[in-house]
């Protein structure tokens, strides 16, 4: 088992090779400047992450519903929050408010009185802020790109790529 901490040198025959844990793509290879693809590590650590997941993971809601709003609401829940006090929020959420449509039409009161519990309000705020603006500009379809869901309310950059990888 290849284990890698952040930042940690790792051999290669006579060279050195600085692998960055926080950037690797495990879609294809890494890239240094001063090195070639070492798709070969990357392979071995992409099997051990998943061996790893397949053994360990949590059965969490919204990794069973797999829609962009539920993703979006997942996201937007779990900014700050602990899991655990998400999870039940985010089922009654959803049972209330199954999808953009039906959250860009409520009233903020009511919003405000599903998400009690949460904090950090201005989140929730911003979730229906969203659900408006997808719902008025984009025809309640999610925008895809990166650059426009960081133009959203609520989503920062690792939100916006946190959305954009899952939804």
């Amino acid at each position: 088992i290849m284990e890698i901490k952040d930042n940690e040198e790792i051999e290669d025959k006579s060279k050195k090779r600085f692998l960055d844990v926080g950037t690797i793509e495990l879609k294809g290879g890494y890239e240094n400047k001063n090195d070639k693809c070492i798709t070969g590590e990357i392979k071995k650590i992409k099997k051990e992450i998943l061996s790893y997941y397949n053994k360990n993971k949590r059965d969490l809601p919204w990794r069973n519903d797999v829609r962009p709003y539920a993703i979006v609401v997942s996201e937007i829940m779990l900014q700050q929050t602990q899991t655990h006090r998400v999870v039940p929020k985010f089922l009654s959420f959803l049972k209330k408010f199954p999808d953009f449509e039906t959250l860009a039409k409520v009233s903020v009161a009511n919003v405000l009185r599903e998400w009690q519990g949460l904090g950090y309000n201005r989140r929730a705020l911003g979730l229906k802020k969203i659900a408006e603006i997808v719902v008025g500009e984009y025809g309640g379809e999610l925008p895809q790109a990166h650059n426009v869901l960081v133009e959203l309310p609520a989503i920062g950059e690792a939100t916006a790529s946190s959305i954009a990888t899952f939804a």
